[in-house]
């Protein structure tokens, strides 16, 4: 809380020296201003407000300054010092959701210091859930027990108190009347600052950078009788420390420098319920209430240590440099699945997906090396190697539990496998002149990776481009590219666990695809491919009012799967839109654009057996739209009175097919597989933004501004409202918890006003 009230201080001080600007007016020049204003909103919306933080209704008084200034120029000095704020909360004890406050002093060329405080908001979704952070479970409920639903039964320790009413065992009572809404969201306190000091071509810095994030995000976990979304929590504190010295002349400069990085997590395991179903026919399995650890991301840290030279060869020719070595660690053991608080009735480590010892490092290497040159006039070239290594092996226990028992968690052995590859770039490329209005360039990269435990290990990738820009015209110019790139994939491997009790891959587990070994699925980003991708831009200025623009884009792309496997067969990107300028004068200028983007999926998939070409299931296409539309414009009325307006449109809809209609040519075809298929509903999404503002000089020094603003999201998402709940009255046919996330449509008004004094 002292950070918060310094801050508000400051702020303050810089109000008190408002009487100041009567002396500056003689001067006529101001380099330091102060703003205070007030704004208020209609609505509670944690979507409108995601980014900005404004998410409740009310009024908030807020301001700023920036306060700067130092040796006059002609003094013979060169001190200076800059102080600024903005966004600043003077209503409350502590800075606004996006409050900044920065200060810089120095001599310039010999020294300076920075100093940086930043408060940045996130406000995430809204949901229903079960479970409350403060007694691990659903409002009512005791972890573990009482049982929920069926007659009394007796199980572990003590008697278990069924909480239906009525009924035999298999029925219950349903938990959404003991739900309660939740609201996700972090707030980020960044503070730092560095130090620099400057000798003759040398330059040394030294900074550090201290942030802590806190709050919730939304998650959800799954298993085959019951669902669960719940707000886990965020108590992150993340440290960067910087050291470098640089040496900087005509022709050479060189750098090199250290970083520290490390990542605290206060919470190394979070307590989380679930539900499990019994049998309707036995009261003392009857549907009840667990919970268990959900492993937090462990505390590590790394250090890197980096360098780079510039080299001028000569007045045509440069070579730059880069290289980074470092290390990975994780430094803080997970929590254990067998510890305080869970015991044997209470619930098994179920949800612990990571390992549960420290001490796995990854050593990370990359490095570039560039050079550029114009050999002959109107010719230049330039050429590029990188490569980006990560060494990762290790195989090392995940704590666990095989089975879901009430009385005794059955341990299971799983291992943690680090990924380790090399990927490395080769770049060429060559500009010519052909006219003096027209550049042609043409391109080649080849993109080679290797890395192992994953469905694809080698990969090589090949691209070439062309980009043609001209001006035929004075008033007509515009260029165009053409990119075409091959990813063949090499060796292809299963990604699987390696054995459970010995850590080490079998034969079996990685296999060599030279046979179709069943229903499987590529990653996109990872299977062979072939992609097209084509891009103009074009103005045109009509006399000396309109500017008009043209862009556009296709991007599309191939997938080569080999028969037996399933997933993105072929997708495509199109953008196109124009934008139109008009200045008919110094007092008015207005601007109006359209998007229109449309992107469609291909996916193979849906049904387990071969259609007629030899892959599994069937064609699904998915096509979705996006339009935005915006207008604004600017009026200067008077040499005091300015007003300005805009207003955005937004359109989309979402598509998601499972399956075309189209059977497949097996005979084993199970009916129900297909006839069961049904395409998920369209999803569609609009926006409208209207912002309103005008400003007037009250004084050479003071400025009065005034705003309004509109703001409208729909969202049609059947997934929203979905309330969570407990399925039938039949638990072990169903227990289901879903995600009860709320609807984000808002529509908000807000009004504001602001006086800005400059001295």
């Amino acid at each position: 809380m002292m950070k918060h009230y310094t801050l508000r201080a400051a702020a303050l001080a810089g109000v008190c020296m408002l009487p100041l600007a009567a002396v500056a007016q003689e001067a006529e020049q101001y380099n330091s201003e102060v703003d205070l204003g007030v704004r208020g909103q209609t609505s509670t919306s944690p979507v409108y407000g995601r980014y900005n933080g404004f998410v409740k209704d009310g009024a908030q008084f807020l301001g700023g300054f920036s306060l700067n200034g130092g040796d006059a120029w002609d003094s013979g000095g060169t001190t200076y010092y800059h102080l600024q704020g903005t966004n600043l909360d003077y209503t409350s004890d502590k800075v606004a959701p996006e409050g900044t406050v920065s200060l810089k002093l120095g001599n310039q060329g010999r020294w300076g210091v920075n100093a940086y405080y930043d408060a940045i908001t996130y406000t995430g979704e809204q949901f229903y859930s079960a479970f409350t952070p403060a007694n691990h479970g659903v409002l009512g409920l005791q972890p573990g027990f009482p049982r929920f639903g069926g007659a009394s039964a007796t199980s572990g320790t003590g008697a278990v108190t069924s909480l239906a009413t009525t009924g035999a065992a298999g029925t219950f009572n349903p938990l959404h009347s003991l739900f309660q809404q939740q609201t996700a969201g972090t707030r980020r306190d960044i503070v730092g600052g560095d130090v620099k000091f400057i000798f003759g071509d040398w330059t040394f810095t030294t900074g550090v950078k201290q942030e802590h994030k806190q709050g919730s995000v939304l998650d959800t976990f799954d298993q085959s009788t019951s669902g669960l979304a719940f707000g886990l929590p965020v108590d992150f504190d993340t440290i960067r420390y910087t050291a470098q010295m640089a040496f900087n002349s005509r022709r050479l400069q060189a750098l090199l420098g250290y970083t520290f990085s490390g990542f605290d997590d206060a919470n190394t395991s979070t307590i989380a319920p679930y539900f499990l179903a019994g049998t309707a026919t036995s009261a003392s399995s009857v549907g009840f209430q667990k919970y268990s650890a959900y492993e937090n991301p462990p505390s590590n840290q790394a250090h890197y240590l980096n360098g780079s030279l510039g080299f001028d060869v000569n007045d045509y020719s440069r070579v730059m440099a880069n290289a980074r070595a470092g290390v990975e660690m994780q430094n803080g053991a997970l929590g254990n699945g067998t510890g305080t608080p869970l015991t044997a009735v209470d619930g098994a480590n179920i949800l612990a997906s990571n390992p549960n010892t420290a001490g796995l490092a990854a050593q990370v290497y990359a490095g570039n090396i560039t050079a550029t040159s114009q050999p002959m006039l109107h010719l230049t070239l330039r050429g590029s190697y990188s490569f980006d290594e990560r060494k990762a092996d290790w195989r090392n226990p995940i704590a666990g539990a095989a089975g879901q028992s009430e009385s005794v968690p059955v341990p299971a052995n799983a291992f943690s496998v680090g990924q380790s590859w090399t990927k490395q770039q080769g770049m060429l490329e060559a500009g010519y002149r052909i006219l003096p209005s027209t550049k042609l360039t043409v391109g080649y990269i080849f993109d080679k990776t290797d890395r192992d435990l994953s469905y694809v290990t080698h990969s090589n990738t090949n691209t070439v481009s062309v980009k043609l820009a001209s001006q035929p015209l004075a008033n007509l110019s515009g260029w165009v590219s053409y990119e075409y790139s091959d990813r063949s994939g090499g060796q292809q491997v299963t990604y699987v666990a390696p054995t459970a009790t010995t850590g080490v891959q079998t034969s079996s587990e990685v296999t060599q695809f030279n046979s179709n070994l069943g229903f499987l699925a590529i990653p996109w980003y990872q299977a062979p491919s072939h992609t097209n991708t084509v891009k103009l831009r074009s103005d045109y200025q009509v006399g000396e009012a309109v500017d008009l623009g043209v862009t556009g884009k296709l991007a599309e792309h191939d997938y080569q799967y080999i028969p037996g496997f399933v997933g993105l067969a072929r997708n495509y990107t199109a953008e196109a839109g124009p934008d139109l300028s008009y200045t008919p004068n110094k007092r008015l200028a207005a601007h109006l654009f359209y998007s229109y983007e449309e992107i469609y999926y291909g996916d193979r998939g849906a049904s387990p057996a071969y259609d007629v070409n030899g892959f599994y299931g069937t064609s699904a296409p998915s096509t979705d739209h996006i339009h935005t539309v915006g207008l604004s414009a600017d009026w200067k009325a008077t040499e005091k009175l300015k007003f300005g307006a805009s207003y955005t449109f937004y359109y989309g809809d979402l598509n998601y097919n499972l399956f075309d209609g189209v059977t497949t040519a097996t005979s084993g075809l199970n009916s129900s597989q297909i006839s069961n298929i049904q395409n998920v509903p369209g999803i569609n999404s609009s926006m409208h933004s209207v912002k309103l503002r005008a400003s007037y000089q009250l004084a050479p020094n003071m400025d009065w501004m005034v705003g309004y603003t509109y703001d409208m999201f729909k969202d049609n998402d059947w997934a929203f409202n979905t309330f969570s709940n407990v399925g039938a009255s039949n638990l072990n046919g169903g227990v289901y918890v879903t995600d009860g996330e709320v609807n984000p449509s808002y529509h908000v008004h807000s009004l504001y006003t602001e006086v800005k004094v400059r001295f």
